[in-house]
């Protein structure tokens, strides 16, 4: 088949939307739907060009394409209608055709024509067999229903590649509206297209890929270098296969002097193969760009000699943080001569527990994620004497490159900054925060003192003052001559229970005041911890409640003085806390390396938002309840506890009440039991 053809049947297809493999899967079961349901063993879908047939789909035959004069699909197409060759050797038109006299032998034929959406007859759908045969009604309506299939397929898509065409169109108007310089070229290196920005930005037409023409010079790059007709950006994409650049070239003119562009190279693959079919370079002149850079860096120059005379450090990293430049102010700064610093790691140069610290923002620079840091980093000089500098590190914008006068000429800048000796604004600083300091520190502690006194004397002058006045009234009745005898017990019973109660006030404030930060610890001894219990539990008043006692036999090296002090305190806000038919539970058991004394009763309880606060100073109970107390006796509990490396705490009693439990670490004595102890009591 001639490139003529093999051109024919592209413009065809294509114009139909059905170059390449389009629609092929659709039509291919359309094909196969037909010779199933006609019974036929062949059928095609085609469509007419100028000289030939033009298959999209073959079932039963071998063949893409057919000379219209000897193809059925012809008659069907230019008769646009359903047409029937019952037997194609009795049929005159038809019996002398290669399909019918050759190895194929077609007898019979039945074709429906496919219009495009416009109405023409473009194709057909044809059935065809070895033999003479008769389609039925119903048969005929099945091929006429397929051709309508496949005419829906057709224009699905020629609307798609109007789609296609449309927005073609669209992007070539963006395109050419840019003003960016847009060329294709081939592989050739021919212009297939170049947008008004390019010819206007060359000012050469489209002569040549870059408008070059004999006598004009080399292209350049960026520092002046002439490049190669393989360095260009459509050159490197060509061979990468990717894009390349952004690259400033210089491109003659005719006039000497170059225009600087700033150009990307894209390559351009086939959709379908992959294969690489176009170049496509985009560009910008960036000629005043280049024109002022250079006049920057002149300027950069001048101001690197101005910089040579200042007294504070200025200083560039590259993107290792290695020093590029430092001006003559840092050895006078840090006694450490320039040659020496060049090229070291500027955390190599700073106190070693600021090195993370400093590495982690200069690395935020480095990634943008910080434009600018400031803050004061300790220096020690090379004479030995400790200073301060103010460190300021800023990131260079991107594509800014160093002056010539402090760096190789093409070296990023990535980050450049200023040293300043603060010391002895640093120093000032200090004094004056530490004077700060000390001052606030006095002012919270006289206030904190002043609340604790003033919580005192609170506490002290409405819960003293009850027992104290009962206590009088009670001397005054003891007082009288004609008291009876029961009466005078009686009295002189609550009088010391009145007294007892002022007692142990007075003792546990006096306990929370030796109790400072700078208590002496008390002595430990081997003892009995029950004995040590029974003998507090003998001089507490439980006041008619019942007190039930279980303590296990224990002996330990512990100070007995806490104990005592601890057990009393529970016991004493278990009476305070509970109705006089209240029963009380004092247990000791072993638990652990340590000991487990607990005091339960079976009163109101704790309310669970009070059990964490319930061992702070000067709680008293429940909200607008009256009981007795300065409310430090359950913080003193707590206090001995962890004083001897135990812990309180409180919990729900079950059968309801609390129980108030206190663990010890107490070192078993040779006689003592083993650490793990009996099982601890149930308290019912």
């Amino acid at each position: 088949m001639t490139d003529m053809a093999e051109r024919e049947g592209r413009e065809v297809l294509g114009s139909l939307g059905l170059v390449a493999s389009a629609g092929q899967s659709e039509l291919g079961d359309l094909a196969s739907l037909a010779t199933i349901t006609l019974d036929a063993p062949i059928a095609t879908i085609g469509f007419a060009g100028p000289q030939r047939i033009w298959f999209k789909a073959v079932i039963g035959i071998e063949a893409s394409s057919a000379r219209r004069d000897d193809a059925f699909c012809n008659y069907t197409i230019e008769a646009d209608e359903l047409v029937v060759i019952e037997d194609a050797r009795a049929d005159l038109r038809f019996r002398a055709i290669p399909l019918v006299t050759g190895p194929v032998g077609i007898r019979f034929y039945a074709g429906a024509p496919i219009h495009d959406r416009r109405g023409r007859a473009v194709g057909s759908l044809c059935v065809m067999g070895r033999s003479a045969r008769r389609l039925g009604g119903r048969q005929l309506s099945a091929l006429a229903l397929l051709a309508r299939q496949a005419e829906h397929i057709v224009r699905i898509r020629e609307l798609e590649r109007e789609k296609v065409r449309l927005a073609d169109h669209r992007y070539r108007a963006i395109v050419d509206s840019l003003e960016v310089g847009v060329r294709v070229q081939d592989l050739a290196d021919r212009v297939l297209y170049s947008n008004p920005a390019a010819d206007r930005i060359l000012d050469h037409g489209s002569l040549a890929p870059w408008g070059w023409r004999p006598g004009m010079g080399p292209m350049v790059g960026d520092n002046g270098s002439p490049i190669g007709s393989g360095e260009s950006p459509a050159e490197m994409a060509r061979r990468q296969g990717s894009r390349a650049g952004p690259m400033v070239l210089g491109v003659p003119s005719e006039s000497g002097a170059p225009s600087w562009l700033s150009v990307v190279g894209m390559p351009l693959h086939d959709p379908v193969t992959g294969a690489l079919r176009e170049v496509v370079s985009t560009f910008v002149d960036v000629t005043d760009h280049k024109l002022t850079e250079d006049r920057l860096i002149a300027a950069e120059a001048r101001v690197s000699r101005l910089l040579d005379n200042l007294d504070v450090v200025v200083f560039v990293l590259d993107s290792a943080s290695r020093f590029t430049y430092l001006n003559p102010a840092w050895e006078t700064m840090t006694g450490m001569p320039v040659p020496t610093a060049m090229g070291r790691a500027f955390t190599e140069l700073i106190a070693p527990d600021h090195v993370a610290e400093i590495r982690a923002v200069n690395e935020a620079l480095l990634r943008g994620e910080r434009l600018e840091c400031r803050q004061i980093v300790p220096f020690r000089h090379l004479s030995g004497a400790r200073r301060y500098l103010e460190l300021c590190l800023r990131r260079a914008p991107d594509g800014h490159r160093t002056a010539t006068a402090w760096a190789e000429r093409g070296q990023v800048v990535v980050t450049w900054g200023t040293l300043t000796d603060v010391t002895a604004d640093v120093l000032a600083e200090r004094e004056r925060d530490d004077a700060l300091r000390q001052e606030r520190e006095a002012n919270e502690q006289s206030a904190y003192l002043n609340l604790q006194q003033d919580r005192l004397l609170q506490a002290v002058s409405h819960d003293m003052g009850a027992p104290l006045a009962a206590a009088r009234v009670l001397a005054e009745i003891l007082d009288r001559r004609d008291l009876p005898t029961a009466t005078r017990v009686d009295a002189t019973k609550r009088l010391l229970v009145n007294m007892r109660r002022c007692e142990a006030m007075v003792v546990d404030l006096l306990s929370l005041h030796r109790r400072g930060p700078n208590a002496a610890p008390y002595p430990s001894c081997e003892v009995s911890l029950d004995d040590v219990i029974r003998t507090v539990l003998g001089d507490i008043d439980v006041d008619g409640r019942t007190l039930e006692v279980d303590l296990h036999p224990l002996r330990a090296v512990i100070a007995p003085v806490p104990v005592e002090r601890i057990v009393d305190n529970l016991l004493s806000n278990a009476v305070r806390h509970t109705p006089i038919d209240a029963r009380i539970w004092v247990t000791l058991s072993r638990d652990g390396d340590g000991m487990l004394i607990t005091v339960a009763d079976d009163g109101p309880g704790v309310p669970d938002e009070l059990r964490e606060t319930v061992f702070d100073a000067y709680q008293r109970g429940r909200a607008g309840m009256e009981v007795p107390g300065v409310g430090v006796g359950l913080y003193l509990v707590s206090t001995f506890a962890t004083e001897q490396g135990g812990r309180a705490w409180v919990e729900p009693r079950p059968g309801g009440g609390a129980a108030f439990k206190v663990w010890l670490p107490a070192r078993p004595s040779d006689a003592s039991e083993p650490a793990n102890g009996p099982a601890r009591p149930q308290l019912g």
